[in-house]
């Protein structure tokens, strides 16, 4: 029997050799040894079963002061996110785009047509009055006029400008 046991463990190598126990312990019967023999060997065929360890719970001391604070903070990050989107909210309306330089052009187009308006009246007016003083100019120069009339041609320009103002201001 020792020499079948010898080859079969050689060949698969299961690192024992029957000759090392006493007797076979496949064999024998558990009834006839005794249970610190029956402790020492293992029964092939039954399963092999992994040991599995339950894990330590270990449950964190109660701190009070802890959860509370814990709450607080909890209630304070809180408190702040409903003001930060308040304040988004508000700040959103208190800055609004900034418009482009045509944009504010268009948007203001009644403005710059007054100014565009009032300029070309003053442009009428400085061209007026240099023709106007030219043609006065040459007529005093080709008529024989006494000083007084010379001196009632040439207050009669600015009154006759003075005179066209008034009218168009009481005509609106």
């Amino acid at each position: 029997m020792a020499s079948f046991g010898s080859d079969f463990n050689a060949a698969y190598g299961l690192g024992f050799h029957p000759s090392q126990f006493e007797e076979n312990p496949i064999m024998s019967s558990p009834s006839s040894s005794s249970p610190q023999q029956q402790s020492n060997y293992l029964d092939p065929r039954a399963p092999i079963q992994p040991v599995t360890r339950e894990p330590v719970k270990q449950t964190p001391p109660y701190d009070g002061d802890y959860l509370m604070k814990q709450v607080k903070y909890d209630e304070d990050m809180a408190t702040l996110q409903r003001e930060l989107k308040k304040y988004q909210a508000a700040s959103e309306g208190a800055y609004p785009p900034q418009p482009s330089f045509f944009d504010s052009m268009w948007s203001k187009r009644k403005d710059i047509m007054k100014l565009v308006t009032l300029s070309l009246i003053i442009l009428l007016g400085i061209s007026l009055h240099t023709t106007f003083d030219h043609f006065l100019k040459k007529w005093l120069l080709e008529a024989d006029l006494s000083e007084r009339y010379e001196m009632l041609a040439r207050m009669g320009y600015p009154l006759s400008v003075l005179l066209v103002i008034w009218v168009i201001k009481t005509s609106k």
